[in-house]
């Protein structure tokens, strides 16, 4: 009884609710040879994702392979495509336990800056259809930078979002470690790979 009744509690969780806080956030930082200046410029050119993906976002995630837009003014945009992952983008999916892979499958996020201020740099989640929209709502995704000397920055890219999966005990620390690597990745494709 000990063991089973909390089990049994946690299995409803997310059909009556749920006592923990849905809301979470990771961030990822790198320390950078280049002047403030050079990462605003490298955060303001279209993106490019040839940077490697980490490990954990090869099996089966969808994977970014062109972008548009530009800029890092308020109301500036990106629309980023990407392919891979499932037909039907379930998180079971990502596995590879059943359901149809491809690499043709097509998929689109479009993000607009919403906060440009000296040092950070806020973009808002307008449009989501990868299959990350199924295991979490993003809804910002925030940039900040300091100088550490004349030479080098600290910059610090944050996730913002709200889990969708439960139960929370489970799913809420797997999605936090690929969200972190998915700040990592961004900090290496987006701003290393852009700087001169």
């Amino acid at each position: 009884m000990m063991v089973g009744l909390p089990l049994m509690l946690l299995s409803f969780e997310g059909v009556v609710g749920s006592p923990f806080d849905a809301h979470d956030a990771v961030e990822s930082s790198v320390v950078v040879e280049a002047s403030t200046s050079e990462v605003v410029a490298a955060l303001a050119v279209t993106p490019t994702f040839d940077a490697e993906m980490p490990t954990f976002l090869t099996i089966g995630f969808n994977r970014p392979v062109s972008a548009t837009g530009a800029g890092v003014t308020l109301g500036d945009e990106r629309s980023i495509e990407f392919t891979g992952g499932s037909h039907d983008d379930h998180p079971l999916r990502v596995f590879g336990l059943t359901g149809e892979r491809s690499v043709d499958h097509h998929s689109h996020m479009h993000l607009t800056v919403v906060e440009s201020t000296e040092g950070r740099l806020v973009f808002s989640i307008d449009h989501d259809t990868t299959m990350l929209a199924r295991w979490v709502d993003l809804e910002r995704s925030v940039v900040t930078w300091e100088p550490i000397d004349d030479h080098h920055t600290r910059v610090t890219w944050r996730l913002e979002y709200q889990r969708l999966l439960y139960p929370t005990l489970y799913f809420a620390p797997l999605q936090r470690f690929g969200m972190s690597e998915a700040a990592d990745y961004l900090l290496d494709s987006i701003v290393v790979a852009q700087l001169p």
